[in-house]
């Protein structure tokens, strides 16, 4: 939420709901109210853009982390299988 002020019925139906809230909050919002408060101008559209920009990049960082882990887990899986036949190929010939 950008101004919890202002979405303060957003706030209330987030909370009913136990949806954890992240808000920039100003001088002029109780940070209380929310879970995870920021403290930065919400009025700025630039402050905006910036923290939202680095939130949304964070998440992004994050989502291409575990795909490349879950895609480094399969092949790994898939070259030990490949191992373990060729082992077992080697056997039957000997």
């Amino acid at each position: 939420i950008v101004d919890g002020q202002y979405e303060a019925t957003a706030i209330k139906e987030a909370t009913s709901m136990n949806i954890p809230i992240i808000a920039l909050v100003d001088s002029n919002t109780d940070p209380n109210i929310v879970d995870f408060p920021i403290p930065a101008n919400d009025d700025s559209l630039r402050t905006i853009q910036l923290i939202i920009g680095n939130i949304a990049d964070s998440i992004l960082e994050i989502k291409n982390a575990s795909k490349d882990k879950s895609t480094s887990n399969n092949t790994d899986t898939q070259n030990s299988s490949v191992k373990v036949k060729t082992i077992v190929s080697n056997d039957e010939e000997e």
